[in-house]
């Protein structure tokens, strides 16, 4: 429901992007939720609202980069959860990928993930 009122006043959504509450309560369905359907369904969802909802590439661009901040800050408190992350993520690279539409500071981006993902190596060893 949430989408489709996206889709009808995209400049709503737009507006969105600022909001402390509107990122916390992404956050929290993605990493916090402990049904795992809700959680999928919510990929499926916000991979919506960031591709399709409006034309603006900004839209895009906040879910790649808020994404990156969630898994800097939330994914390691709730690693069984995090999947779903990773997911949006890949699936809105792609998109931005086949798309042609450059993500600024990808560099910086790209090198935080691989130090990430040596953390969570030693972590689990």
């Amino acid at each position: 429901m949430l989408t489709l009122s996206f889709v009808l006043n995209p400049q709503i959504l737009e507006q969105m992007l600022n909001d402390q509450h509107w990122k916390s309560f992404i956050c929290n369905v993605l990493v916090d939720t402990m049904n795992r359907h809700i959680r999928i369904i919510a990929v499926d969802q916000l991979y919506s609202m960031a591709v399709k909802c409006t034309g603006n590439v900004n839209i895009l661009l906040f879910f790649i980069n808020f994404l990156f901040e969630i898994i800097k800050s939330s994914v390691l408190d709730a690693p069984f959860h995090s999947i779903e992350v990773f997911h949006l993520l890949c699936h809105l690279l792609r998109y931005a990928c086949n798309f042609k539409i450059t993500i600024p500071r990808h560099e910086q981006l790209l090198q935080s993930q691989i130090e990430w993902l040596r953390n969570a190596k030693v972590r689990c060893k």
